[in-house]
């Protein structure tokens, strides 16, 4: 499990690439689909 800090540098790196860019990338990719829709509350 990831604990941050980037003790284990090699390691951390290999996890954020692998782990959390797709996220960030789906994240973007929804942004960039609602650009002009209507805004959306969520709960």
């Amino acid at each position: 499990m990831w604990a941050g800090g980037f003790l284990r540098f090699q390691e951390e790196i290999e996890y954020f690439g692998s782990r959390m860019l797709p996220l960030v990338r789906d994240i973007e990719a929804a942004e960039s689909d609602s650009i002009g829709a209507p805004l959306q509350a969520s709960a």
